[in-house]
């Protein structure tokens, strides 16, 4: 999909800036942060990440790395050079500090461009390099169950002691030996408990990827640009042990009032969008192992046009529930909206099939309305964009 744009999810972007790079500094003690985005695409979120830093007055103590399957999505990151759509949740303020125009275009500035450097790498073959931040958004999604639990091997082998990983909002949860779920005001991180770094274990062999698509020497560092904005201070930090497998759902719970699904749903059918998207993106924080939750994500997303995160959101859902018929089924509207018929025809002949084989007159989980009913109209699309696809 290589759907990424500078200063992606503000929440997350919050997290980095007001919790790890500060904590990562103090782990240093004067050494400089290494920070590695992992399936950077064509560069935005690795520019961001120096960005971020800078802001903090740390540009020259920390290094990023972005890496990406695609020779290609990393040559368009070296260029630095962006359109419109890129810079699409980038302030006034910021645009005027990280870029030059250049025509209808915008190229990140020289002293940002030289605090990261880019390399054309797989995720699934590891790294011997070692990080303090490691960001890995959007990426887990594309993959099986069985390469998502090796990338997570991976992912946390790559952190030093005391380490961060960061996830995107739509992957799938992940649990190794080692890695500490951490609650913070500003979502939801891993972090590589110390005690464990010592006893490292050997990742499952790699099973074969699904196909993702696109989405040196030292570099110097990027100065603190004329008027940085202070971030807030940091809030607490509260850390949850990992679960030995999803299915065991979170430790945490969810705060007293309506639960977030049925809160949510309350909000869509006010047509109050924004806020029950807003509801399920924090509850999806506290609790990342909600199948509902992330089909209600998807819905909301489709309905607000947001294409791409509601396929994403669909995807969390599945991999969470395979068997969850109606979550086939607004993954195939999504298809069908970016015009891809035949994947569209797949995921709707999958729901007609989950579907069937519940009792025909009893409600769906997570929808309500009768199973016969949901297959029939499943059955009825999965024709119709099959005969589209040819």
């Amino acid at each position: 999909v290589g759907e990424t744009y500078f200063f992606r999810d503000s929440r997350q972007t919050d997290l980095i800036q007001r919790h790890l790079l500060p904590a990562s500094a103090a782990e240093r003690h004067g050494a400089p942060v290494e920070v590695w985005s992992a399936g950077c695409s064509t560069g935005e979120e690795a520019y961001t990440l120096a960005m971020l830093a800078a802001e903090l007055g740390m540009g020259r103590g920390v290094r990023v790395l972005g890496t990406d399957l695609s020779a290609r999505s990393i040559a368009r990151a070296e260029g630095g050079l962006y359109g419109t759509w890129s810079l699409r949740g980038v302030s006034d303020t910021r645009r005027r500090a990280w870029f030059v125009t250049s025509g209808a275009s915008y190229q990140v500035r020289p002293t940002v461009r030289e605090a990261v450097r880019f390399r054309a790498a797989n995720l699934l073959d590891g790294t011997a390099d070692r990080f303090d931040i490691v960001v890995c958004r959007n990426v887990l999604i594309y993959l099986t169950a069985g390469a998502v639990r090796h990338a997570a091997h991976l992912l946390r082998d790559s952190l030093r002691p005391g380490g961060w990983l960061v996830t995107g909002a739509s992957d799938p949860p992940i649990a190794v030996p080692g890695l500490e779920r951490v609650q913070t005001p500003d979502g939801l991180a891993y972090h590589r408990a110390v005690e464990a770094s010592a006893a490292r274990s050997g990742p499952p062999a790699a099973p074969r990827r699904r196909a993702r698509p696109s989405t040196g020497q030292t570099p110097p560092p990027v100065p603190a640009p004329a008027a940085p904005a202070s971030p807030a201070s940091p809030g607490p930090l509260t850390t949850e042990q990992p679960e030995t497998a999803p299915q065991q759902g979170p430790q945490q719970q969810q705060p007293p009032g309506p639960a977030p699904a049925v809160l949510a749903r309350r909000l869509g059918d006010a047509g109050r969008r924004a806020e029950a998207l807003v509801t399920v993106e924090r509850a999806v924080g506290v609790d990342p192992f909600d199948a509902e939750l992330r089909y209600l994500a998807a819905i909301l997303h489709l309905d607000g046009g947001e294409v791409s995160a509601a396929v994403d959101a669909a995807r969390a859902a599945l991999y969470l529930a395979p068997d969850l018929g109606v979550a086939h089924l607004v993954l195939g509207w999504a298809q069908a909206a970016r015009g891809q018929d035949a994947a569209a025809a797949r995921s709707y002949r999958a729901a007609a099939r989950e579907l069937a084989a519940l009792d025909p007159d009893a409600g769906v989980p997570c929808d309500g309305q009768p199973a016969g009913h949901l297959a029939a109209v499943a059955a009825r699309l999965a024709l119709m964009a099959g005969g589209r696809a040819g």
